[in-house]
């Protein structure tokens, strides 16, 4: 709530005073509160707790504590307007929380704004405060001349004087004496006539309590992201969405019952891949709210938006286009994520009429299927037909592989006559993964190892796990500017195709997964100093962090190492490498800190070797090192 007295804004939460420093007759005090005073009211309570309480004869203008009063008023179309309530007692005696008065506001305007903030009142408020007026004062005015009548009088040899408490006041005061003058002061107490001062009231805490009338509404109705609808019965005015996120479709020009073929083109690596993808939940919309379809009224060739692909959806009659939930005069449908919203790969277009070309051989140059086909080359069919009005191709061609060549087919070969087209051990894993998905780097099976998994989400291996094996794929990094060099996770979709492959070719009785590597951090502080004629340190500290973020994940360069599961980080290797560059001269205070988890805190733990807690684990360079000069 907002407080306003006639000696300007006060604040609720401390002790303020409600009329003012010196309170006169016709003091106003002003609350507001958007929450209270945006409903119809039946009734509202003033609850206050007065710092002190009003206790008759020990204070100026001695009258009874249920003397003072206040009226009250409301505001509304920025005009006062009377409550029912007449006058009601401040009730400045009791001690404790005590209600003022039981107030009805009766026919007043109730219509302010429902704030997140009360605002303070000004003349340009319209609505939402009530207004107190004091029918009395005080004595305030009164009190400063009613004292002095009664210091003259003292002075003047009137009334009761006590014995003098000394009479040496140049002594004790340094008041210079003059002739004539019988020095000596008096005690004044109550008993010498001197009036006692003026209560001033004083608020310690305020609350309100208020009960609404109970209005039927004439229609509810429940909203929607995107619209509305009629509530039957009771209920709440959002309604309970069944899904975490959701993609709506709005189609134009549709004529159910007719199936609906689209282009779904996602960015790959956009979801998160640490989260389980969830399974996509289809649903159309009809005059009478949302209704999910039937397996076999949807064709998902896109493995639940892991990666681009055609959905089909066999759209039915009851489909309508004037449904309150979304916009009119379109036919909606919904793909909705239940849980793990994030791992569903972002969507960069939706098109209407999607089909799929695939490449026909026709004695073309060998090194044809080497490089995807443009967007843009395919612009219309090859016998023309009257019923297609445009041709359009949007994207590049995926899938190709070029012609394969003496050393590949040798290669080939010999692992097909090793594996023979079956996983049984490690090795036949990952040389049949890396030869049917060329878009993965490096593969690594491991044998009787099993991911836990809590919410969605891998909290932990159990590499003791007999029948179970998990399979962890690195994809190529360069060429794709979605992926993080530096965390080389594999999207969904290259995920499920390699579970796809792989378990159509290993034991029944094996428990497979495929799986990303688990990245584990290393944070490298130090200080350096450079070497003589460095003067920009700046620019060289960046150097070394850029340096050592190369070192640690070496296959960021073409070229170079590359990824590697387990294995160790020395310190010593760290600071070698370091003091080798051209512009360094020594080192100090070198730290090397491991973060197994991804997304927990960096342990400040200085080690000395840093090794992978998992068979799975990557040990790669943190984002940032922290460099210092000596």
């Amino acid at each position: 709530m907002s407080v306003r007295t006639d000696d300007g804004v006060a604040d609720p939460s401390a002790v303020f005073t409600p009329f003012g420093a010196e309170p006169r007759k016709d003091a106003n005090w002003i609350i507001g509160s958007s929450e209270v005073f945006s409903r119809p009211l039946k009734d509202l309570t003033l609850n206050v707790k007065w710092a002190e309480p009003y206790v008759k004869g020990q204070f100026f203008d001695n009258q009874e504590a249920s003397a003072y009063q206040v009226t009250f008023d409301y505001l509304g179309g920025g005009k006062w307007k009377s409550g029912d309530t007449k006058a009601a007692s401040l009730d400045l005696g009791g001690a404790g929380t005590r209600p003022i008065a039981a107030i009805e506001p009766g026919e007043a305007a109730m219509d302010a704004a429902l704030l997140l903030e009360d605002p303070l009142f000004d003349a340009t408020q319209r609505s939402g405060f009530m207004r107190m007026t004091l029918n009395r004062d005080f004595g305030h005015d009164r009190y400063l001349d009613a004292k002095t009548l009664a210091l003259i009088d003292l002075a003047s040899g009137g009334g009761t004087k006590a014995e003098p408490v000394n009479t040496n006041p140049q002594e004790t005061f340094g008041i210079e004496i003059l002739p004539g003058f019988t020095p000596g002061f008096q005690a004044l107490t109550p008993s010498s006539g001197i009036p006692d001062p003026p209560y001033t009231p004083e608020v310690a805490e305020i609350s309100l309590d208020y009960e609404a009338k109970n209005v039927v509404a004439e229609a509810v109705w429940r909203l929607h992201p995107f619209g509305i609808e009629p509530a039957k019965g009771k209920g709440a005015i959002l309604p309970d969405l069944p899904f975490e996120g959701a993609l709506f479709i709005g189609v134009e020009a549709l004529d159910p019952p007719e199936t609906l073929s689209l282009l779904i083109q996602v960015a790959d690596g956009t979801g998160n891949p640490l989260l389980e993808l969830p399974e996509l939940e289809h649903a159309w919309l009809s005059d009478e709210g949302w209704k999910t379809f039937k397996a076999q009224e949807v064709i998902d060739r896109t493995g639940d938006l892991a990666g681009s692909g055609l959905m089909s959806f066999a759209v039915p009659l009851a489909a309508a286009t004037s449904a309150p939930h979304m916009p009119t005069g379109l036919h909606w449908l919904r793909i909705a994520a239940p849980t793990n919203a994030d791992a569903v790969n972002r969507v960069h277009l939706v098109a209407a009429q999607g089909l799929q070309a695939t490449f026909a051989d026709q004695d073309n140059d060998p090194a044809f299927l080497e490089n995807p086909l443009p967007p843009g080359t395919i612009s219309k069919l090859l016998r023309p037909d009257p019923a297609v009005k445009g041709f359009d191709q949007p994207f590049a061609s995926f899938g190709g592989r070029g012609l394969e060549g003496p050393d590949a087919f040798r290669r080939r070969v010999s692992e097909r006559l090793r594996h023979k087209d079956r996983a049984v051990t490690m090795w036949d894993y990952e040389h049949l993964a890396l030869e049917a998905l060329p878009r993965v780097y490096r593969a690594k099976c491991l044998n009787h190892t099993e991911l836990k998994r809590q919410s969605g989400k891998v909290v932990g291996d159990n590499e003791i796990a007999p029948g179970a094996v998990t399979f962890v794929a690195v994809p190529y990094t360069f060429g794709t500017d979605l992926r993080d060099p530096l965390r080389p996770y594999s999207d969904q979709a290259t995920l499920r195709d390699l579970h796809t492959h792989l378990s159509s070719r290993c034991s029944p009785f094996v428990r497979l997964e495929t799986a990303n590597p688990k990245f584990e951090e290393i944070h490298v502080t130090l200080n350096v100093a450079f070497r003589d004629g460095i003067a920009d340190t700046d620019f060289y500290r960046k150097e070394i962090e850029t340096a050592l973020i190369g070192h640690l994940t070496p296959w960021t360069e073409r070229g170079a190492r590359g990824v590697e599961f387990g294995g160790r980080v020395y310190k010593s290797t760290v600071i070698d490498f370091v003091e080798e560059l051209p512009f360094v001269d020594y080192l100090e205070d070198v730290k090397l800190f491991h973060r197994p988890d991804p997304e927990g805190p960096v342990p400040q733990i200085d080690l000395e070797i840093i090794q992978a807690t998992t068979a799975r684990s990557v040990l790669v360079s943190a984002r940032t090192h922290t460099i210092g000069l000596v």
